[in-house]
């Protein structure tokens, strides 16, 4: 299971759910993948909760359903959460 931190960082950047210096710092570790995924987690688990469902969405959107179904089933959903 790997998160494409590339690709979930763009779209939260246009739902306006990461800051262009978020995204930037994201975008530079293009070659470092794992360390990409673990700087956008730690960013979403510093985000109120709106943040984090949009990174729902945002799994969902970008054909990484895969950890979205993890996260659902075995994770937190958030306070929000509607399936």
């Amino acid at each position: 299971m790997k998160l494409d931190a590339q690709i979930t960082a763009a779209y939260l950047y246009q739902e306006h759910a990461l800051t262009v210096n978020e995204l930037q710092s994201i975008q530079s570790l293009e070659d470092r993948t794992a360390a990409a995924a673990e700087m956008l987690v730690d960013i979403i688990m510093e985000q109120p909760e709106p943040v984090y469902q949009c990174f729902l969405d945002a799994l969902k959107s970008t054909k990484q359903q895969h950890i979205y179904e993890r996260l659902v089933k075995e994770g937190y959903t958030g306070e929000y959460h509607n399936i």
